[in-house]
């Protein structure tokens, strides 16, 4: 798979346009959701749908199908997602499906978007309460990344997607991660450029020397395992519960099991369980029972067979993956999340 996406990061729509310009493409359609429409787009009209995780499907897929067929587009199209991590998810997979594929670009407006889910190349939609159930390894053909559209995002959103921040910042060498620990929220807006070209440079690494996820780019998975489970049970209960959020109860489960298991440092975990308590969910978060997340882990794409494999960290800086610990520490694991919660709602 070609991992030669353009990036334009300094005067992006300049060079966005150029591209297009040179491109050839015979038509451009631009696809986006309700809230980009509302805080980015007006007074444009676009024809997409409702936001959130909940409409990412293929009943929207079918929509936008249809849609581009009787608009005429063809294999010399780009489609361009302006939105979150959603709109990239659900329009890059739609992309790579019409006409066996054609071109998409994606403009990131939300903060996990740029910091993550815009680079690399995965794509997809749920199914039956399945996380990313469906999908691609589809690189778009170009990401433009202006922080200008951060501004529209509130609070709630922006802690979503620094969360993924914190991951990547967990798998390299110690000093990014401990930065973090130093910063007061709100943070400023050249703050937040930096941590986002420095998130965007360990993903970029980390997908172009694995593109497949065959090996090292599993690491990019730490928080996912716990962490989607998590957000199918949300989206099954109705329950009100951001990626960025689920994410950060996943890390700290599964980061609980890494020092556990790695017999990690003393003050390792506490400190970094310290910080992602920032970034925790204000409404309930967990299911009913641990059995009804249990079994929302065997929907897991990692897995193998029946064994559910996670990545963790053997300490701050060297991940490692396909790894197997079990249920016991499993639900040690959930009770430590649990307790994490509580401190953080004192």
């Amino acid at each position: 798979m070609s991992t030669n996406t353009r990036l334009f990061q300094s005067r992006p729509w300049e060079q966005f346009a150029a591209f297009i310009e040179n491109a050839g493409y015979t038509s451009f359609f631009l696809v986006s959701d309700t809230n980009t429409e509302k805080h980015c787009l007006e007074p444009f009209r676009l024809a997409f749908g409702e936001a959130g995780e909940r409409y990412k499907t293929l009943d929207k897929c079918a929509f936008l199908w249809r849609e581009w067929l009787h608009s005429g587009i063809d294999r010399k199209s780009i489609v361009v997602a302006l939105g979150g991590g959603v709109v990239c998810d659900l329009v890059g997979f739609s992309a790579g499906c019409i006409l066996r594929g054609v071109d998409c670009a994606y403009v990131p407006t939300t903060l996990m978007a740029m910091a993550d889910a815009a680079w690399g190349g995965k794509c997809g939609v749920n199914l039956d309460g399945a996380k990313n159930a469906v999908g691609l390894f589809r690189n778009p053909v170009a990401v433009v990344v202006d922080p200008v559209f951060l501004q529209t995002l509130p609070d709630r959103h922006l802690r979503n997607g620094f969360v993924e921040i914190i991951k990547h910042s967990l798998l390299q060498d110690p000093p990014f991660w401990q930065s973090l620990q130093s910063l007061e929220w709100p943070i400023r807006d050249e703050e937040i450029e930096s941590l986002v070209r420095q998130s965007l440079r360990v993903k970029r690494e980390i997908t172009e020397a694995d593109p497949l996820e065959r090996n090292v780019r599993k690491a990019l998975n730490l928080g996912h395992t716990i962490g989607h489970a998590l957000e199918s049970c949300a989206l099954d209960d109705g329950r009100d519960l951001l990626h960025g959020e689920a994410v950060a109860l996943g890390l700290l489960g599964e980061l609980y099991i890494s020092a556990e298991r790695y017999t990690w440092k003393p003050g390792w975990l506490e400190g970094i369980s310290g910080l992602l308590r920032n970034f925790l969910p204000e409404n309930g978060a967990f299911p009913s029972s641990y059995d009804d997340l249990h079994q929302r882990l065997f929907y897991d794409k990692k897995k193998s067979g029946r064994r559910i494999l996670y990545s963790l960290l053997e300490r701050p800086g060297k991940p490692v993956w396909d790894v197997e610990p079990g249920d016991d520490v499993l639900h040690r694991a959930l009770d430590y999340i649990r307790i994490e919660m509580e401190r953080h709602q004192e």
